[in-house]
């Protein structure tokens, strides 16, 4: 394995672990602030959405480093079906993360701002739903990557 394949995949996996686990702590963090009160509240609902766009970007350099790795392997005649799939997989990532998860981050922060009980309680059950998928899309893609190895 050449260099640039090397520091490929290390990238790539680095990165990958970093979007996996910055989505981890938000939702816990979120209900805890809860039972602590507004202020608490708003700093853990921004840390949220901070998180989030870090996730995102991560997410982004995961699939500019996962192509990269393909091209630097001949292309996608020469890799197995599973990493078509995990590629479609990291799209629909990005696709949930920007159409789902941003804007529940987004609501959240309001909602913790303006003190809206209701809406904060759905943007944190929200939340930890979106996370928790987001969480299993990532174990399906990180067992599709190791799929020849077994």
């Amino acid at each position: 394995m050449d260099v640039l394949k090397v520091i490929l995949l290390i990238l790539h996996v680095a990165l990958a672990a970093t979007a996996f686990g910055v989505s981890l702590g938000p939702s816990g963090s979120l209900k805890r602030a809860r039972v602590v009160g507004k202020g608490a509240l708003e700093a853990a609902a921004e840390d949220f959405r901070r998180r989030d766009g870090f996730a995102a970007i991560a997410g982004l350099f995961v699939l500019a480093s996962g192509l990269g790795l393909v091209f630097a392997n001949g292309g996608f005649k020469v890799v197995g079906p599973q990493y078509h799939a995990a590629l479609g997989l990291m799209l629909i990532v990005i696709l949930f993360g920007y159409l789902f998860m941003r804007p529940t981050a987004k609501g959240l922060v309001a909602s913790a701002k303006t003190g809206d009980d209701p809406a904060t309680d759905k943007g944190i059950r929200r939340a930890a739903m979106g996370a928790g998928i987001m969480q299993l899309l990532w174990l399906v893609i990180l067992v599709l990557m190791f799929w020849h190895r077994f």
